[in-house]
C-alpha cells in the first residue's frame, strides 16, 4: 500500500510538514556473513538491531577455508533418517525495529548446501513471537556442497513479514535428510534479511494471515484474515475460483482503514463443488489493489452433482438434479455476488426451468439447495 501523501507548506515562514514526511521509511538489512567466528555478529543498516546466530541441536563445527561458509554438524554427530523438520534443530535469526518504529520484511537470501549426495532438506519459517511459527517454504531440496565445494544462493522475495514496534523477527531454518548421514554437516553463509521500517501507520498494509475451512456439512466456507498497518484502504473484496482458475468477486467487507491489527471473517453460503479457490482483495482509496495469498478449499461433503442445460442460454436454463426429499430452491447470481434471481424447487423433482432472457449478456452462477442437497454451477448467458 501507498504511504500517506506526503506535502510541505509555507505558512508565515514556518515549513510544515506531515507526520509522514517526519516518518519516512527507511530502508534495513541485517547480514550475517558466516565465514569467521567475527561473522557471526550481524552488520545492520538502517533503524534495526540483530542478534548473533542462535543454533539449536547443532553447532559450528568449522569455518571453511576461502570464506565459503560455516560448517554446521549435528550435535549427536550422526543425521538420522527423518520425514520432516525436527523441533529440535534449527537455526534462529532474530532482528527487531528500533524504538517506536514497525518493520516490514520482504526479502530474505541465504547460501546454503549438505556435504553429502544424499537429500537434504529445508524448512524455513517465521514467527514474531518465537513460539508461533509460519511457514516460507517447506521441503525445500537444496545442493550438494561436493557439487561445486561452495554454497547455492537461494533467495525468497515478496515476504511481507510485519513486525510490530516492540517486538522482534524470528526467522528459522531447519535441515533435515531423508537417509542417515555419519559425520556430515550443513553449509551456511551469507544470511541477508531486507526490508525497511517507518512509525506506525507510514508501512504499507500486511495481510499477517489468511485461512479458510469448510464446515462439516460442506456447504459453508468460513474465511478470515487478519492485517496490520491498515493505511489509505478501503475496502476488501473476497474473490472465488474453480479449476478454470478465473476469480470473481463473492462479497466485499469495507476496511477498518487504522493502524494496528485488526481481524475480519466473511461466510461462503455457497462454495462450488468440487475445488474452491479463495483470494483477497484489498482496494486502496486511490484504486491501487493487492491481493492475498491464495487459500484452496476441496468441496467434497453435502454437495451433489447438478448439470444445467443449454449452455450458454439465450432464453431458459434447465437445471437437472438429484430426486428432492423437501422444497428448496435455485439462485441466480452475478459475478459480484449480487442476487438476480429466485425460485422454488418442489419436492420430489428432478429438474426445473429458469427464465434468463432478462440477464445481460455474460457469466452467471446458478445455486441449487433443497432437502439437504445442494449445488453450484456457472453458465453463459448469450
Amino acid at each position: 500500500m501507498k504511504k500517506k501523501s506526503m506535502y510541505s507548506a509555507l505558512l508565515s515562514g514556518i515549513i510544515v510538514l506531515t507526520t509522514a514526511q517526519l516518518y519516512a521509511q527507511t530502508a534495513a538489512s541485517a547480514t550475517w556473513g558466516l565465514v569467521s567466528e567475527a561473522t557471526r555478529t550481524p552488520t545492520t543498516t538502517g533503524n534495526i538491531t540483530a542478534q548473533v546466530q542462535s543454533p539449536t541441536g547443532m553447532a559450528v563445527s568449522a569455518y571453511i577455508n576461502g570464506e565459503k561458509g560455516q560448517r554446521l554438524s549435528d550435535t549427536y554427530a550422526n543425521w538420522p533418517a527423518e520425514t520432516g523438520p525436527q523441533a529440535g534443530r534449527h537455526i534462529d535469526y532474530i532482528l527487531a525495529p528500533n524504538s517506536s518504529d514497525e518493520m516490514l520484511i520482504t526479502s530474505l537470501s541465504i547460501g546454503m548446501a549438505f556435504n553429502s549426495s544424499s537429500a537434504c532438506k529445508v524448512n524455513i519459517s517465521w514467527s514474531i513471537d518465537g513460539v508461533d511459527f509460519n511457514n516460507i517454504v517447506t521441503d525445500y531440496a537444496i545442493a550438494s556442497y561436493g557439487t561445486n565445494n561452495s554454497t547455492v544462493n537461494y533467495s525468497f522475495n515478496d515476504l511481507n513479514l510485519f513486525t510490530p514496534a516492540g517486538k522482534s523477527l524470528t526467522i528459522r531454518i531447519s535441515p533435515w535428510v531423508t537417509s542417515v548421514q555419519a559425520d556430515k554437516f550443513f553449509v551456511s553463509k551469507n544470511v541477508i534479511i531486507s526490508g525497511f521500517t517507518g512509525a506506525e501507520g507510514t508501512l504499507p498494509l500486511n495481510f499477517t494471515s489468511f485461512d479458510a475451512e469448510l464446515n462439516p456439512t460442506g456447504n459453508q466456507t468460513n474465511l478470515s484474515w487478519t492485517t496490520a498497518n491498515e493505511v489509505n484502504t478501503r475496502t476488501f473484496e473476497i474473490e472465488r475460483a474453480n479449476d478454470s482458475g478465473a476469480f470473481y468477486t463473492i462479497g466485499n467487507i469495507p476496511a477498518k482503514n487504522t493502524p494496528g491489527a485488526h481481524s475480519y471473517t466473511f461466510a461462503d453460503n455457497h462454495p462450488l463443488a468440487g475445488m474452491n479457490y479463495y483470494r483477497i482483495r484489498q482496494l486502496d482509496i486511490d484504486g491501487k489493489f493487492t491481493y492475498s495469498d491464495v487459500k484452496s478449499i476441496n468441496n467434497k461433503l453435502g454437495v451433489q452433482a447438478i448439470s444445467l442445460y443449454p449452455n450458454p442460454a439465450l432464453q431458459n436454463v434447465t437445471v437437472a438434479y438429484p430426486e428432492t426429499s423437501a422444497n428448496g430452491e435455485i439462485k441466480i447470481m452475478n459475478t459480484q455476488g449480487k442476487l438476480l434471481s429466485s425460485q422454488l424447487v418442489l419436492t420430489g423433482s428432478t429438474s426445473a426451468s429458469t427464465d434468463v432472457s432478462a440477464l445481460a449478456p455474460g457469466v452467471y452462477i446458478l445455486f441449487f439447495k433443497a432437502g439437504g442437497k445442494s449445488g453450484c454451477s456457472t453458465f453463459v448467458k448469450q
